[in-house]
């Protein structure tokens, strides 16, 4: 055995003088090149679009909050207080990520969906909230009265534009990180117009659904992918192809 590492930390200083005195900028040369793949990968993220997997909105109004509202060509929210305080409308939608590659990292996710039409007064300006769903639902039977809870705190906020047949988008960046390390468990999100209204009138934005076909919701996720690994690999196969006589030095000693 002390023989053995005796023999190793032989080939490790012929190695060491070798480099130093044939071609001392090899090291440094290899060090670049690996510097230099990894800025061009951040430089050339990748982006993927999903498409929902569930899409429904869901209203407390009288005699509709058993009803379910899954397959409607449209998605609408509006806030809880009107004249009475029993007409909120939230939007649920869901999407399938587990297709992003593993050992990324997220640079950014944001969500659409296509503003198109109002109901009564116009929306513009009015904030709607984006929350986290904390658990399981269908978009075949999700109603008023049996929708999922979700988490206190807002994920993103955005403002109704100010004029129809146009995107509307939030940043869930901090979610989908979230979702991609197992940090949260991924139930989609709850859309919510939370601004008091308290008056005739309510101002309800209407969005295109999934079962509408074009301008379907997306969600939008940019990211790199770790090749740290795979590029030290190749640089080290690229390093003995270049020194043959290192190469065979290593295999007297293993």
């Amino acid at each position: 055995m002390q023989n053995k590492i005796l023999r190793k930390g032989m080939v490790v200083g012929i190695i060491v003088l070798f480099i130093g005195v044939g071609n001392g900028s090899a090291i440094n040369s290899n060090v670049k090149s690996a510097n230099m793949i990894n800025k061009i990968e951040n430089l050339n993220p990748d982006t993927k679009t999903f498409y929902p997997t569930g899409d429904a909105f869901v209203t407390e109004a009288v005699g509709h909050g058993n009803n379910n509202y899954g397959n409607e060509l449209e998605i609408h929210v509006s806030n809880k207080y009107g004249a009475t305080p029993d007409w909120e409308r939230n939007i649920f939608i869901i999407f399938d990520i587990s297709s992003l590659p593993p050992h990324i990292k997220i640079i950014s996710a944001k969500l659409y969906l296509y503003y198109y039409y109002y109901m009564d007064t116009n929306p513009v300006g009015r904030p709607l909230t984006v929350h986290c769903v904390l658990d399981d639902w269908y978009e075949d039977t999700i109603t008023y009265n049996t929708q999922p809870p979700v988490t206190t705190e807002v994920s993103s906020t955005a403002n109704v534009p100010y004029s129809t047949n146009t995107w509307i988008s939030w940043d869930l960046t901090s979610d989908v990180k979230d979702f991609v390390k197992g940090q949260k468990n991924n139930h989609g999100w709850k859309i919510m117009d939370e601004t008091y209204w308290g008056w005739y009138n309510l101002p309800v934005p209407y969005f295109r659904s999934k079962e509408y076909g074009s301008e379907s919701p997306y969600l939008e996720i940019e990211f790199t992918k770790s090749k740290n690994k795979d590029t030290t690999h190749q640089l080290s196969l690229q390093f003995l192809e270049r020194y043959p006589l290192l190469n065979r030095l290593l295999n007297l000693v293993n």
